[in-house]
């Protein structure tokens, strides 16, 4: 005669929960990569990477008289450029798939 073992202490049920857990994790990770990434870049250093600066000596006293404007943004501490943010995205959305195809979807 078979021993029933209780629902709570089945492995299907530890796999099941397992799965569901990772799932949501990896749900979470791609909804929050977007978010984060804005605090992660600092945009200054993205936006002027394409710029190029003309000083001379007729400009650097204008720049000094200039008043300093209160900043409101926060710039991240990473120089990424925007085809590297891509890369992070790409990373993340590529492991998803290679961990989902395994476990049959």
């Amino acid at each position: 005669m078979e021993q029933k073992v209780p629902f709570w202490r089945s492995v299907r049920l530890s796999i099941i929960l397992l799965t569901a857990g990772g799932m949501f994790v990896f749900t979470l990770m791609r909804g929050l990569i977007g978010f984060s990434m804005v605090c992660m870049v600092n945009s200054t250093a993205v936006g002027g990477a394409h710029s190029r600066h003309n000083y001379n000596a007729s400009n650097v006293a204008v720049c000094d008289e200039q008043v300093v404007q209160i900043k409101d943004e926060y710039d991240g501490q990473f120089h990424w450029l925007p085809h590297q943010q891509g890369i992070v995205f790409a990373a993340l959305s590529w492991g998803e798939i290679l961990t989902d195809l395994p476990a049959g979807y």
